[in-house]
């Protein structure tokens, strides 16, 4: 029991706590040991947060396109999956790009590489003629997370997005709902457009209009939970005639095609507690070895962190938090890292091969 005990005052020393009354051990412990457990999970709420995981390669038979249900677990709002897009590189080395359907893929749609990973997903946002909305020209997103969210909890969510090359649209209404129940397409029935009843917690600011089709914007927001939320649905939930756009490219014809009037490329989406701590790429000071020796450079993997080492020409080297290295030269090594919420940080360091004469310390004089 002493040693308990012991063990316990350890914790919550290094807590910061001064006084810890033996009587109050055991709750003060499970509140500790809870609090541990919080943190060392919290955090990406988002299952398949970058689309990575797939049932089939999109149009892998040259012909059908998957729908976001490719993707579990999400999926749409719409009865079936709707058609929410699933897009994924894997096609290259499937699919005849001579076909029709590749030619679909890289001229209708246009050019995109996915920000992480080989996946993406794609939706329809907006109609600029459609000013009734009667139609329902939108597309939504949804997942369920990986837990409720906590009452009181402030929560950061954060993704990106590119419009992609043929819309005619740029528009600034990119919005992320909370919800505690599946948003389904029969709760839309009627030439009335009832989504509009769903309150985005989160959204893209006014007249911030998003028209890069070349890089990838990151959107992002917070807001306090009420304790309630457990699926997280993406889209736009504003009608059109209060959604800003700007028109990049004259329509054709006199009206816009479909499918080329707003779509935007989505990826790398995360939900996280404001408390999750968060560990930048960090290498420490240049070294120095002798030749025929072997040195271990970073820290182990984390979990939900993504790895790339590169030497000074460029090469892959790894995928792994640390990796031994043994250089016949001196030779720097990079680290590029992607945390939990696909934000990146890079560090350099580099390994000196000769002699390794200490450097005197003059400090003390």
């Amino acid at each position: 029991m002493n040693t308990n005990f012991s063990f316990i005052s350890n914790i919550a020393h290094s807590f910061g706590f001064k006084h810890f009354p033996a009587k109050a051990g055991k709750f003060c412990y499970l509140a500790i040991i809870l609090s541990i457990n919080i943190t060392s999970s919290a955090q990406n709420l988002v299952p398949n947060p970058s689309f990575e995981v797939h049932i089939v390669c999109p149009y892998s038979d040259g012909h059908s396109m998957p729908t976001l249900l490719n993707n579990p677990p999400w999926q749409s709002t719409i009865f079936q999956g709707g058609s929410t897009d699933t897009w994924d590189t894997c096609t290259y080395s499937n699919c005849n790009c001579g076909s029709l359907s590749c030619n679909y893929i890289y001229s209708f749609f246009g050019k995109q590489k996915p920000r992480t990973g080989s996946g993406m997903t794609g939706l329809y946002l907006h109609d600029g003629l459609d000013t009734l909305d009667i139609y329902f020209c939108k597309e939504y997103m949804q997942v369920k997370l990986k837990h409720q969210l906590q009452a009181w909890q402030r929560y950061w969510i954060s993704f990106y997005i590119s419009l992609q090359d043929s819309s005619i649209w740029g528009i600034d209404k990119i919005q992320a709902y909370f919800s505690d129940t599946l948003v389904m397409f029969d709760h839309w029935v009627g030439l009335l457009p009832s989504h509009y009843m769903f309150h985005p917690q989160v959204s893209n600011p006014d007249y911030n209009i998003i028209t890069d089709t070349v890089n990838w914007v990151k959107i992002e927001g917070s807001f306090i939970a009420t304790g309630t939320e457990q699926y997280l649905i993406i889209g736009n939930f504003t009608p059109t005639y209060q959604t800003h756009s700007t028109m990049i490219q004259p329509i054709v014809n006199g009206y816009p095609i479909s499918a080329m009037s707003n779509y935007y490329f989505f990826d790398d989406i995360a939900v996280y507690p404001d408390s999750t701590p968060v560990y930048p790429a960090v290498l420490g000071n240049d070294t120095c070895i002798y030749a025929g020796d072997t040195i271990r450079l970073g820290n182990p993997s984390r979990a939900e962190y993504l790895y790339q080492w590169f030497d000074g020409n460029g090469n892959l080297l790894d995928t792994t938090g640390s990796i031994t290295v043994s250089p016949t030269q001196t030779t720097t090594y990079i680290l590029v890292q992607k945390d939990f919420k696909f934000e990146e940080t890079r560090d350099t360091i580099k390994v000196v091969v000769g002699n390794c004469i200490p450097i005197p310390d003059y400090s003390h004089f």
